[in-house]
């Protein structure tokens, strides 16, 4: 897709790992990118893509879509219709990226 002249775009919904070298290679490319978060896997990635697109006339947008789940909707419906009571305490987990260097098999 990335040498194709008619795509004008890529949406990066790969494992975490690969976000941020496929993004790399898209912008190289001239493709507009929309990632899925996370970005990338470290700082230095993040600056290095952060300038590549800034260099560039792309456009890169990251993405949250566990935020737009059913499950968020249901569960907003339900505090706001007063479904759970009075909600004092909410709890949530969420897997980040470590510092841990991933390199492909």
């Amino acid at each position: 897709m990335i040498d194709d002249p008619e795509v004008d775009a890529v949406f990066i919904a790969t494992p975490d790992v690969w976000h941020g070298p496929i993004a790399l290679a898209a912008i190289m490319a001239g493709k507009h990118v929309y990632v899925e978060k996370c970005m990338t896997n470290n700082i230095a990635e993040a600056k290095a893509l952060r300038s590549l697109v800034r260099s560039s006339k792309c456009v890169l947008q990251v993405g949250h879509q566990n935020r737009h789940s059913s499950y968020h909707q249901i569960a907003r419906r339900l505090v706001k219709t007063g479904v759970l009571g009075d909600v004092s305490v909410v709890q949530t987990a969420l897997g980040r990226n470590s510092l841990t260097v991933h390199t492909p098999a």
